[in-house]
């Protein structure tokens, strides 16, 4: 009975791990996507867009900007704050719509506390804080969403709930939540004891839709009238024909364009070959290894013995040959 367990248990546990790796595998396929065609484009956003719309699986980015573009040009930071419109279709076939907060075109200046100059800082981490004007369950806090990239930082929201979407702005009585701040923060690589990053103690950008008293490193990008028009992402509606045809697309000034990522499935392969080894080497040692052992065993144990048979016959004989008195045949039968 406690076999079976084991087997079971083992069953279960490769299972689990099989769901793993097929993440892993798809993510070890995306990245090679990733670092060939958009780390070093994301302030090409023609180039970048239709690298998010493949490893994504959008439907869309809109090509202008569906809200005011901020830029900060101070001294110390650079960067530009934009929002497109998304649309996304799920696997049960409704058509999302969504925003992507897309800060790029980041340039860094630290300064050096000792020596009081300013250095360019090399791959700067860039965190986006989402704030909508939904309060969380029993608190006085908004809703936020967060999300944190090299060099540039790219968060997504959509209206409707999907379970393949992280964050939406469904309220829980069914209303749209509306985004009416974003804060972009700045980390130099530098991490607390567990690990997470520490950020500066002022953002480089707030981008609000009213006054707010948090610190921000100038007050000229501190953005305090900051809206949108909901309507001018959300068109689902607008578009007749899924997929979206390139004359929709062009109507509606919409990217399509999608590469074709199978050119990177070899990456998952050698995931999936590597794991497929691995499963077959453990299940080998764990059921397998002392039966196979055993029976090499057992078969060198009578080989063993057959051999001791033949030489003790040998053995015999020659026994016999020695101590034999020999037989003399007398000539003419004398």
């Amino acid at each position: 009975m406690g076999k079976w367990i084991g087997r079971f248990l083992y069953a279960i546990i490769i299972i689990y791990m099989t769901f793993v790796i097929i993440q892993s595998a798809n993510g070890a396929r995306s990245n090679a996507y990733l670092l060939e065609n958009m780390s070093e484009y994301y302030n090409d956003e023609t180039q970048f867009f239709k690298g998010v719309n493949t490893l994504l699986g959008l439907d869309y980015i809109t090509y202008e900007p569906i809200a005011p573009v901020y830029t900060d040009t101070t001294r110390e930071h650079r960067l530009t704050f934009q929002i497109y419109g998304i649309g996304y279709t799920d696997q049960e076939g409704i058509h999302l719509d969504g925003m992507m907060i897309f800060v790029n075109d980041v340039v860094i200046y630290e300064k050096n506390e000792e020596t009081g100059f300013y250095k360019l800082l090399e791959n700067p981490y860039i965190r986006l804080t989402i704030f909508t004007d939904e309060l969380q369950e029993n608190s006085t806090e908004p809703v936020s969403y967060t999300s944190v990239g090299m060099n540039f930082s790219a968060g997504f929201v959509f209206d409707q709930v999907s379970s393949e979407v992280a964050y939406d702005l469904t309220k829980t009585d069914g209303s749209l939540a509306k985004i009416t701040r974003v804060d972009v923060d700045y980390s130099n690589g530098a991490t607390n004891a567990d690990g997470s990053l520490i950020y500066s103690p002022e953002s480089i950008m707030i981008v609000a839709s009213q006054p707010v008293d948090d610190p921000v490193f100038d007050d000229s990008i501190k953005i305090t009238d900051f809206n949108y028009d909901p309507e001018s992402y959300r068109l689902s509606d607008d578009i007749t024909t899924w997929p979206v045809t390139d004359a929709e697309a062009s109507t509606l000034n919409l990217m399509t364009d999608h590469d074709d990522i199978t050119a990177y499935n070899w990456h998952m392969i050698r995931v999936y070959l590597l794991y497929a080894g691995f499963v077959i080497i453990v299940t080998y040692l764990l059921f397998f290894h002392k039966k196979v052992m055993g029976l090499i065993h057992t078969k060198r144990t009578q080989k063993n013995k057959d051999n001791d048979i033949e030489t003790e016959s040998v053995d015999d004989h020659l026994v016999e040959q020695i101590f034999k008195d020999p037989e003399y045949r007398e000539k003419d039968g004398k």
